[in-house]
């Protein structure tokens, strides 16, 4: 997640560090803990930031909602102090 908020804040990747494991069995699923700082440079990224990525990017309507959804999740949980957590899978 830190190399897309990285795009999209023109920050360098390597800001950020990893993101922390949480659990990681060896064929998944994965978790792991977003670190605060990506958490707080995505709650920053404008509207225009992300019409404009969308835009340079190709995103059709559906993925570029996405990316507002996880801004605004990304803004609920800095208000309140919370952590963001990816989880994934094959």
């Amino acid at each position: 997640m830190a190399d897309r908020v990285a795009e999209l804040t023109g920050r360098d990747p390597s800001e950020f560090g990893d993101d922390i494991v949480v659990s990681a069995a060896a064929g998944g699923p994965w978790l792991a803990r977003v670190r605060p700082e990506v958490t707080q440079a995505l709650a920053g990224v404008t509207d225009d930031r992300l019409a404009e990525y969308a835009e340079d990017e190709l995103l059709d309507e559906h993925e570029a909602d996405r990316y507002v959804q996880l801004r605004d999740l990304a803004r609920s949980a800095a208000a309140s102090g919370r952590d963001i957590y990816c989880w994934s899978s094959l």
